[in-house]
This record gives C-alpha cells, sequence and structure tokens, in this order.
C-alpha cells in the first residue's frame, strides 16, 4: 500500500504535520501514538489522545533528524523487527551532550521521508523566527502546559500557578485583579490576545527605568534611526527602508505597520532585549574563505580529547554517538583509543578503567556519515594505538573500506616544505598516529629496552653502565603471562576457587559466554589450566607443555601450538576453536597480582613505613602496605619532600584510591601513577622493596646518587614541518625561557595539549596561555560544559562555525613574545553596564534571587570581575536596582580577549550558583545597548540587557578623548532640536539647524570618525525639512 506526495511543495508537508498521524513510538516497546506538530508553540507533540499530550519537543531544540533505524531505542525494542528500516527515523534534540532521541516509525515510506523534509524545514523556520515570533511561540507554550487541549484561554487561578513557573513572583494580593480590569476582563478569563497584552504589561511595568531617557511615549521612524545609528553604531540604519522593515516587525498593532511607524516604550524595549539586538556581531560568524589558504600550522583548530567519552573518564559510557555530538558541533580533531577486540576486531576504550567499549567499525562508520555536516574543511584522526599488528592491520581495512576517498594518503603537493591549507584539505580525513613500543611489540621485533641514568652537559650526553633497579630485566617469552591480569598463579582451593572467582564475576559484570580465567592445575603440577563460563556451566581446561630443540611450546589440542601461554590465550581470544566452543571474553582479573609484587609489604607499620621513607630524601619513592582491616591498604610515598599516606578500599571487586580513582587491583593502581601524577607533579618512581628496607639501615645517604633524575631540554633542535607533537597540559614548554622556541615551532609545525591525568571527572583546563603559545589541537573534554568549554565555544563561532581559526598575523610573526608586553598604539577600552534581563532559565521550580557577574580576560591583561546587585525573587524580567554603575576595562589585543557574562542564583546560604553564561570574543562585540544571549550550556535562550561601548585611544593624539565628548554634546542638542522637527515652520529652525551642521563639519577637519557619521545623519535630516518647508 503505498502513496504519492509531492515533497516539492514545503507548505502541503507542513501542512500533513500539523494535522499529524499515527506512529509507532520505540521505547522499551512500541507504542502507537499520534504525533503531530503544533505550529503555534513551535513544537513535536506526540499524544495518545486528542485530549492529552503525553510529551512534546521544541523545534529549535532539535539537532539532528536521522533516517533508518540508526539509534540504541531500536536496539532496545524487540518490536522495532516489524517495521522497515526506510519508514524509520529519530530525532535527536536537547541542549546537553548526551541528546534526548524520540525514535518513530509511520507506516509508509512516504511518511518518512515526508517528516525527515517537514521537520528540517520547519526547525530552520524556527531557529530564523524574529524574537516577536519566538515570544509568541513561547507564550503558546505557557497556555498549553496549563491546558493541554488547546483552547487558547487561560483563567486567573491558572495563572497564578503558571508565573511562579516562569519565574515572577505576584507582588501582592490585588495584583492579578488589578491587571485583569486594566486589560478589561470581565469573567476571569484571558485569551490569548488579553494574554499577550498581560505578558506586555508586566515586562514594561517592572523595566520602565531602563527607558527612563525618552521624551516621549513613541518612538517615531526618524528618531528610532538617529537611535541605531549614533547610539548602536549601526551603518545598515542609514537605509530608511530597512529601518522600517525592523520597526514593522516588532510592532504589535497592525494598525501601526504603516509607512511611517512608531515604536511604544513596550516594543522599542523588546527590540532592545531582542536578537535582532545582539551584543554579537555577526559579521565575526561568516565564513572567510580567503583566510584558510594559510599552511594549517597558522590555525587553532577545535579539538577533542577521549572523545568516545559521555561522562568522566573512569566508570562513564563510550558511545560512537559521542563522536556525532562531537563533529556537529565543530570538531574537527577527534581522539580514538584503539585496543585488541574479540574476535580480531579492534575496540575503542579508555584502558585501565570501567568505561565500557565500542566497536572500532562502529566509531569509524559514525565519523564517515558526520565528518563534514558542520564544516567541509579536514578532520583530524588521533589515534592512541594499543593494538596488535594483526588488529592494526584491521583498522587499516576498515579506514580504506569506509572513507575510501576520503582517506588522505598521499602528499597534496610533494614539492613544498609546509603543510598544506585547510583550503587544499576540503573534505578529507587525516590519520594521526605516534609508534608506541610496548615491551611486547618490541619483543616480536627482537629489541629491548634497557634504562640508564643519563645526564646533558653542554653539546654531550652522558649515561650510567648499571641499569635501573626499578626497571624489570627482560620478560622470557615463557613468562609473558605472568603480568597478565587474566592469570591467577596457583589458587588455594584450585578449581573450587576458580568457580567461585567466576560466579562472582558474572553476578556482577553479566554471564557473558566465554568468560574467564588462567591458573595453575592442581593435578598436574608445571600445567595450566582455562577455567571458563559457558552456556550457563564451568568448563575446564588444560593448557598442556612440551619443548622441541630445546624451545618450550604449549598446546590444547596437539595440532596447534603455541611458544608461549600468552600467544596461545590471544589466539583463542580471537578465534573461535577451542572445542568448537565461542572465543574467550572477559578476562576475570586476579584478585590479589600484588602478592608477588616487591613493592607490597603486608606488615609494615604506618610509622615503620613513614620511618623507612624518611630515609629516601627523594620524590617518587613508594610502597604498599597492608592496613590491620583484612580489605583495606595504603600507598606510603614522597612528595614536595615529605611524606604522606593515601587509603585503599577494597569495595567489591575494586580497589578504590582515596574515594575517587577506580582500579582492578594495586597493581594496575601503580602502573597508573607510574605514567601519571599521583599527588601534585609527583610520579610513582622508586619502589621500596624488603631487601632495600634491610639494606637502608647501612647505607648512607651519600651513596644513593643513582636516585637523582636529570631533565634537560635542547632548544636548538631541528624539527620537520610534518612532525605534531603531543604535550599534557603541564608539560607544555610555556616557560619564558622556552615560549620563543615553541611559538617558532608551532609556526612551522603541528602541536596537540590534551589535559593531565588528574582530571578524573573529565573536567577542562584553561586553554588561552596555550592558544596564545600558538597550540593548535589543545584537546578538551567536550562533554563537560564549564567555564574553559564555553570559551572553546567561543573562539570557535568564528569563521562560520568550521573549526578552523586563523591565528592574528601578529603571532605569525619572529618578533612575537607573549611574555612580553608590546607597545601598543592603539588601546581599546571597553565600558561594559548590567542593566536588565529577560527569560533567565531556572534551576528548579523556585524563584530565586539573581546577580550577573562580568569577566574581561586575555594576553595583557589580568582577569577583571564585576558583580552586579543582587535582584530578589524575578527571573523573567529582573532589574538591577539603581543606577548601574559601568565597569571600564582596558584591552590590548582583542583578537586575544575575551567577555564573559554569567548569571548566577544566591542560594539560602547566599553562595552563588551557576544558572547561565554567554562567552564571547572580545573582536566581535558590537557597541550601543546590546543583550547577550546566554544559557547554562551556551544553547538555550535568555536576554541581559548591556549597555557596551568601546573607544579607541591614540597615544600619538591625546585629545581624542575631548573630541569624542565634544561630539556626543553636539549630537545631543541636536537631536533634541531634531524632535521638534515635526511642529518646525520657520526658517530660523532651518538656520539653527544648518549651524549645528557646519560645527559638526569643523570637526571633521580633524578627523573625528563620530562628527562624520553624525555629519552624514544631520545631512540627511536637513533634506527632510527641506522638503518639509517647501511643502
Amino acid at each position: 500500500k503505498t502513496c504519492k506526495v509531492h515533497f516539492g511543495d514545503g507548505s502541503l508537508i507542513k501542512q500533513d504535520l500539523k494535522m499529524g498521524m499515527m506512529m509507532a513510538v520505540f521505547r522499551e516497546k512500541a507504542e502507537y501514538l499520534i504525533v503531530q506538530v503544533v505550529m503555534e508553540s513551535r513544537q513535536v507533540a506526540w499524544i495518545h489522545s486528542e485530549d492529552k499530550i503525553e510529551g512534546a519537543l521544541d523545534l529549535h531544540e532539535i539537532r539532528e533528524v536521522r533516517p533508518g533505524k540508526n539509534s540504541k531505542d531500536f536496539e532496545r525494542c524487540k518490536d522495532s523487527k516489524d517495521h522497515q528500516d526506510k519508514t524509520c527515523f529519530t530525532i535527536f534534540y536537547g541542549s546537553q551532550f548526551v541528546l534526548n532521541t524520540l525514535s518513530l516509525s509511520g507506516e509508509f515510506v512516504e511518511d518518512a521521508e515526508k517528516w525527515l523534509i517537514g521537520l528540517e524545514l520547519l526547525r530552520q523556520e524556527a531557529l530564523a523566527a524574529p524574537t516577536p515570533a519566538i515570544i509568541e511561540s513561547w507564550l503558546r507554550k505557557q497556555m498549553y502546559s496549563i491546558d493541554q487541549t488547546k483552547k487558547n484561554s487561560i483563567s486567573m487561578k491558572d495563572l497564578k500557578f503558571l508565573l511562579p513557573q516562569i519565574s515572577f513572583k505576584i507582588p501582592h494580593a490585588r495584583y492579578l485583579k488589578d491587571k485583569f480590569e486594566e486589560i478589561g476582563v470581565r469573567k476571569g478569563v484571558l485569551d490569548f490576545e488579553q494574554f499577550h497584552k498581560f505578558y506586555n504589561m508586566v515586562m514594561l511595568e517592572n523595566q520602565k527605568c531602563v527607558s527612563d531617557k525618552l521624551d516621549s511615549s513613541t518612538i517615531p521612524l526618524y528618531d528610532f534611526q538617529q537611535f541605531l545609528l549614533l547610539h548602536q553604531k549601526e551603518l545598515w540604519a542609514n537605509d530608511l527602508n530597512q529601518v522600517r522593515e525592523l520597526m514593522t516587525t516588532f510592532i504589535n498593532d497592525m494598525m501601526g505597520k504603516t509607512s511611517d511607524p512608531e515604536f511604544t516604550v513596550s516594543e522599542f524595549l523588546s527590540f532592545l532585549f531582542s536578537k535582532e539586538n545582539s551584543i554579537w556581531d555577526k559579521k565575526f560568524s561568516d565564513l572567510h574563505s580567503l583566510d584558510m589558504n594559510n599552511p594549517l600550522s597558522h590555525y587553532w583548530i577545535n579539538s577533542s580529547h577521549n572523545t568516545y567519552l559521555t561522562g568522566d573518564q573512569l566508570q562513564s559510557k563510550s558511545s560512537s554517538e559521542a563522536y556525532v555530538r562531537c563533529l556537529r558541533m565543530g570538531c574537527r580533531c577527534i581522539e580514538l583509543d584503539c585496543w585488541d577486540g574479540p574476535k580480531g576486531e579492534p575496540i575503542i576504550l579508555h584502558g585501565n578503567t570501567r568505561t565500557s567499549k565500542v566497536k572500532f567499525v562502529d566509531v569509524v562508520k559514525a565519523i564517515n556519515d558526520h565528518a563534514f555536516v558542520a564544516s567541509e574543511y579536514p578532520v583530524i584522526l588521533s589515534i592512541e594505538e594499543h593494538c596488535c599488528i594483526e588488529q592494526q592491520e584491521r583498522m587499516a581495512t576498515i579506514f580504506k573500506e569506509v572513507f575510501k576517498d576520503r582517506l588522505l594518503t598521499q602528499p597534496v603537493d610533494p614539492m613544498i616544505d609546509q603543510l598544506p591549507s585547510p583550503a587544499q584539505l576540503k573534505g578529507k580525513i587525516i590519520i594521526k598516529v605516534g609508534e608506541q613500543w610496548t615491551e611486547r611489540k618490541m619483543l616480536h621485533a627482537g629489541m629491548q629496552w634497557n634504562r640508564h641514568y643519563c645526564v646533558i652537559s653542554d653539546d654531550k650526553l652522558y649515561y650510567a653502565e648499571e641499569y635501573d633497579e626499578g626497571t624489570e630485566n627482560t620478560v622470557n617469552p615463557s613468562e609473558l603471562h605472568f603480568s597478565e591480569p587474566w592469570f591467577h598463579g596457583r589458587l588455594s582451593e584450585g578449581r573450587r576457587t576458580a568457580e567461585r572467582l567466576l560466579q562472582e564475576y558474572c553476578s556482577e559484570f553479566g554471564e557473558t559466554d566465554g568468560t574467564f580465567l588462567v591458573r595453575e592445575s592442581e593435578i598436574s603440577p608445571g600445567n595450566l589450566v582455562i577455567s571458563l563460563w559457558q552456556e550457563g556451566r564451568m568448563q575446564h581446561y588444560q593448557i598442556f607443555s612440551g619443548s622441541r630443540d630445546g624451545c618450550p611450546f604449549y598446546f590444547i589440542t596437539e595440532n596447534l601450538c603455541f611458544l608461549s601461554v600468552y600467544e596461545l590465550i590471544q589466539h583463542y581470544r580471537q578465534n573461535a576453536d577451542l572445542y568448537g566452543n565461542p572465543s574467550l571474553t572477559d578476562a576475570v582479573p586476579c584478585p590479589n597480582p600484588h602478592l608477588t609484587k616487591n613493592w607490597f609489604h603486608s606488615t609494615l607499620t604506618r610509622d615503620e613505613a613513614e620511618h623507612i621513607l624518611m630515609k629516601i630524601p627523594h620524590d617518587g619513592a613508594f610502597l604498599i602496605r597492608q592496613t590491620k582491616t583484612r580489605q583495606s591498604f595504603a600507598i606510603t610515598f614522597r612528595a614536595d619532600g615529605s611524606v604522606k599516606h593515601f587509603h585503599i578500599q577494597k569495595k567489591g571487586l575494586m580497589f578504590v584510591l582515596d574515594c575517587s580513582a577506580e582500579f582492578d587491583n594495586l597493581v594496575d593502581l601503580v602502573k597508573y601513577y607510574r605514567k601519571n601524577p599521583l599527588y601534585h607533579t609527583t610520579r610513582l618512581r622508586y619502589p621500596v622493596t624488603e631487601e632495600l628496607v634491610i639494606r637502608l639501615d647501612s647505607v648512607r645517604l651519600d651513596e644513593m646518587e643513582w636516585w637523582r633524575e636529570w631533565v634537560h631540554l635542547v632548544s636548538s633542535e631541528r624539527y620537520d614541518y610534518k612532525e605534531i607533537r603531543s604535550f599534557v597540559e603541564n608539560k607544555a614548554p610555556l616557560s619564558d625561557s622556552k615560549v620563543r622556541d615553541f611559538l617558532r615551532y608551532n609556526r612551522k609545525a603541528l602541536s596537540r595539549i590534551y589535559p593531565k591525568g588528574q582530571r578524573v571527572d573529565s573536567s577542562n583546563y584553561d586553554p588561552l596561555p596555550l592558544w596564545i603559545c600558538g597550540c593548535h589541537m589543545v584537546a578538551l573534554n567536550f562533554q563537560t560544559a564549564d567555564k574553559f568549554m564555553q570559551v572553546n565555544n567561543a573562539l570557535f563561532s568564528l569563521n562560520g562555525g568550521t573549526g578552523y581559526v586563523l591565528q592574528p598575523e601578529m603571532m605569525r610573526s619572529d618578533g612575537f613574545n607573549p611574555k612580553m608586553q608590546q607597545d601598543k598604539k592603539v588601546q581599546y577600552t571597553v565600558t561594559i553596564r548590567a542593566i536588565a534581563a529577560r527569560h533567565l532559565p531556572k534551576s528548579d521550580h523556585s524563584i530565586k534571587s539573581l546577580f550577573v557577574e562580568i569577566e574581561v580576560f586575555g594576553l595583557y591583561i589580568k582577569n577583571r570581575n564585576f558583580q552586579t546587585t543582587i535582584c530578589k525573587d524575578n527571573g523573567l524580567n529582573p532589574v538591577w536596582a539603581g543606577r548601574p554603575v559601568p565597569v571600564e576595562f582596558l584591552v590590548c589585543e582583542p583578537e586575544l580577549t575575551f567577555v564573559r557574562f554569567v548569571v548566577n542564583e544566591e542560594d539560602m546560604f547566599s553562595d552563588p550558583n551557576f544558572l547561565a553564561q554567554a562567552t564571547f570574543p572580545f573582536k566581535g562585540i558590537r557597541s550601543g545597548e546590546e543583550p547577550g544571549m546566554c544559557g547554562n550550556d551556551g544553547v538555550s535562550m535568555s536576554n541581559i540587557n548591556r549597555f557596551v561601548s568601546q573607544r579607541v585611544e591614540e597615544e600619538m593624539n591625546s585629545s581624542s578623548s575631548q573630541l569624542w565628548r565634544r561630539t556626543e554634546s553636539a549630537a545631543t542638542s541636536s537631536t533634541k532640536q531634531h524632535e521638534n522637527l515635526g511642529t518646525c515652520n520657520s526658517l530660523s529652525t532651518l538656520w539653527r539647524f544648518l549651524s549645528v551642521l557646519q560645527q559638526q563639519i569643523l570637526l571633521l577637519k580633524i578627523g573625528d570618525k563620530s562628527a562624520m557619521l553624525f555629519c552624514l545623519c544631520l545631512f540627511n535630516d536637513y533634506l527632510h525639512l527641506c522638503l518639509h518647508l517647501l511643502m
């Protein structure tokens, strides 16, 4: 059964969506509901019947409408198998990093196609809608939230309930009655037109003070034009037709939409708080194609860290949808942590943590589908490689099969000695990977590393012959499995203990076929046994060993032998031929691998451990000891010249360090903190063994020189433009002595910065100091919408949101040094005054007391903060009491300066709680009285009206500010004369008008730009006045 749809007619499609249709909604099971678009409130609603709305989403919150069964909803719902792929689609919506989904299926393929086209049309209309239309939709939405039958009426009782929901506190008991009488309502029920009028009265009543300077109750067309030209510095306002069209948009009364419109005070305020009067100059959001022809090393590149994670770094969910979200947010450098997976298929996860895993192939397909939706410029895949050679080859095959011609495999131009430009790499995907040699890979290649203590002096490198005692000896292939988490050694009760460990693991993490461990056999000494969970029961397979030509080998069946137990287990984890059973999957970690480690002490007390470490005068010395409690341990170590103790508690199968970081065992804990700082910058470096404890009583401190470490940076090293160097956030060479060399490197080759390991909560670091030093890929945790992610979003809102922003020209010159303030001929003073706000978001159902914090930060300026007074019990239309005091900020480098507005609510303890924010690059801020669009995640809409002015101070002309004040004074006097032009009918008025014009022409002679602009305005008014007198 089919139906014909003419998709070329958008109005017909929108009409069908408005009428609604019965569709399958996929949750735990498929439900058949009526799904329709409510045009008045700009929402998609799903309802059980025509009378009750079960749920709704706003059109402007839609991020993507994806065809087919491409969401987890279809996987979770068994009923989805009964629906064709082409009839299904999913709406991804919301403002958080992890989006909500609404997965649907129509009766026909044409139904799905109709919704895919119609929703995109309506979403674009919702985003482009003028502010008055947005306000009307918002009012409809509030009314329908009370009356779901959409009768377009609201009673006084319902209104009393609604106002607190939109953060407005009713001033007194008779307030609503008085307003109803003023509107002329008799039956106590408002229709929508009256409700809209009530809203306008409420908004104006509290914010009249914003318009105190107005001399009349109306603002004529020409006066509004002068306001745009002189106060808002809008050059487009010279076109009177554009001004007329803008005014018509905000006029509520149809009778007022004439060729000579006038604003009421309420309508004028609505304009001031609108997105049409935004503080942000939209021209800076446009793509500048000519700026995309520089080498890649001249750009800041929007970059993500551990892109697969949706939450913290320890136990959050990994998802291919996280890649989709980042790419659609404009990210151009994403990270893939690749590990060996079952059945020869690589996986992506955060190693040595409890984060979930996602298939490598699923991530690559998601990247291919969404890489160039937000930007056509290149995507860089930063690969952290942990896979064996075989699975690396599988990765390469997937890249080629999925990306095809998009994959960059050859130099763009082999003859040039610099990086290609973003324009040259349009539509290309670039692989960035660094070789990481593990001991196993080196052994496979016949290589071996020995660690020596070294020192660099002048142009020579000296090293000691002795090996580092903390370094383990070369591993024999037959002993490779000793360090693996699945090897449990000799268990106390053998088979019985193995079955108990498997049952405990499966009860906590799920009964997955192939879950296994390896143990020593209690029946055949010298042999090993694989114990695994298979089809709801335990099975055990013996690993036999033999010797051929003096080399040991291992096998389960004689026709398949391996040189090591490690290779045997790896084979059966990737292949399903263990007596015809599925492959080995999840490994049950050894609960006590620390018992075999030389840094573990089962009998030391706290005082004894502290006494021993006090004899070792080097940070990083450590040991782990058993405490009096059976399930409790402590790590004792040297840091910052003193001895520290951290508590380790065993909870279930996990070891928890100080109630924060979790590890499968103590061995993993030590491995992690050997690579990452445990306390400040101190890592675990020198294990305190039992032998060392015995020796310390007889060894003098001056004989322990072998514990010293030397670090030297060779600043004169050579580098190739093809290199990409990565630094942890606190190890980038930003010191005074190194920054010039680092800048020189960054002008030619690429650098990437990533967060330090202690940021287990996925918090972010300040990217600005790194941007200032030319770092290109400053990788942040996109899933955390904190201050520094908001600054990142502000920077990459420039240049069309392409993810590439050209660094300022001064940074690309050899003379630039961010550590030394340059002599600036031009400086900017920005004056900001917070006045009032509208439609601030709520954190809960209570009415809060709000205040605004303004912050300016950047190069050569210290962070400056300013806070308004607190406005009590009003989030709908707050005004900050008293005349707002203007705050001045001096800005030296607009290209490297940001302005941030934060709305906070004061809680019952007088502490500030974050509510919303807006962050802007300083160079894109407009002058005048304008609102900033705030949101708790940078997406939601709310307005703060601010007076912002900028002026340029030229040191070579000390009288510049005086000229500015004279011009403003002349503008004020002339504007007052112009307000009376409607009643002027004498030549004397014309003569006075020409006198003012003459004064402005005199100012033009000394080069005052403001006088030039005002003179043009006066000349325009002069022509109108002449026509008036002649008629």
